[in-house]
């Protein structure tokens, strides 16, 4: 009798079906009831975590990207994948905004934007991502953009450690053309490229 995946459920049924289904678990668990009750962060039972709002959100294509890294280091994610507080989602499968987040522009910007942690690390969450600028191409420029972040995509499925350098060059220079920048202000971003 499989309890549903969201929804009410008896204490005793419950606990049960726990017991019955994931012996070990239970097993572990058992000793801790007494603090586990006292956690405000559970679900309908002592046992679980609250219900996360945006379950949904993981079983959909999306651009991963980690909490700390040296660059965004922004991914497609088109297989479902679940994350935990060591990287974080953005619930769009949008190739020119994986290309921008990923591009030498935005992580010249990034870099002054966000405090560093030691090793010249950054932090990707929302309170800073939400302050990049992002204008939006000509539909034809966004083909282009999406063509070669596709290129990319498929080069790095046949082999992880081919290099793109070169194809990541051609998005930063579309990039700057879209962001108006001068000629001056590539060479600083190219300067400081990492």
């Amino acid at each position: 009798n499989e309890p549903p995946r969201y929804g009410y459920m008896d204490y005793d049924p419950a606990w049960e079906w726990l017991k019955s289904k994931y012996p070990a678990i239970a097993r572990h668990l058992k000793p801790h009831e007494a603090a586990a009750k006292k956690r405000t962060d559970k679900g309908d039972f002592w046992w679980e975590l609250r219900a996360c709002d945006y379950y949904g959100e993981f079983e959909k294509e999306k651009i991963m990207l980690p909490d700390i890294s040296i660059k965004a280091e922004a991914l497609l994610d088109t297989n479902d994948t679940y994350c935990v507080n060591t990287a974080y989602i953005i619930p769009k499968a949008d190739k020119y905004l994986l290309a921008l987040l990923n591009s030498s522009m935005v992580h010249f910007f990034y870099s002054n934007l966000t405090s560093t942690i030691r090793g010249g690390y950054l932090r990707f969450i929302r309170q800073y991502l939400a302050q990049i600028p992002i204008i939006e191409p000509s539909s034809q420029l966004r083909e282009v953009i999406e063509t070669l972040v596709n290129q990319i995509i498929e080069t790095k499925k046949q082999d992880p450690t081919s290099d793109t350098s070169t194809i990541e060059a051609e998005i930063d220079q579309l990039i700057y053309g879209i962001y108006g920048l001068s000629e001056e202000e590539i060479e600083i971003l190219e300067v400081n490229k990492m």
